[in-house]
């Protein structure tokens, strides 16, 4: 799945659209040769899977911990919220992480 379809969550503003059209990027890099004849589409899909795993596969994962995070329990989670607050180089590259 690509684009909107494969359900793309952003951990902060809810919404996935930068990631879908990340995703149907990569899907249309790696399509353009096949529609062109020039491989063939088990090709392009595991390109597209390639691709996928380099470069989003680690947002989600990223991601992924940040929500783990914030499900702490408040007695944990609020130091930690604390450190990021105090420390926005930490928190930039956390963000980062997920883009």
């Amino acid at each position: 799945m690509v684009g909107d379809a494969a359900g793309f969550v952003d951990p902060f503003v809810g919404d996935g659209i930068s990631l879908a059209l990340r995703s149907g990027a990569l899907a249309a890099s790696c399509l353009a040769p096949f529609f062109a004849g020039e491989t063939s589409l088990p090709h392009a899909a595991s390109q597209y899977r390639e691709l996928y795993v380099q470069s989003l596969l680690p947002v989600f994962r990223a991601s992924s911990r940040i929500r783990q995070m914030l499900r702490l329990p408040r007695t944990v989670r609020k130091p930690l919220l604390m450190m990021l607050e105090n420390a926005p180089a930490i928190a930039r590259y956390a963000v980062r992480k997920t883009r």
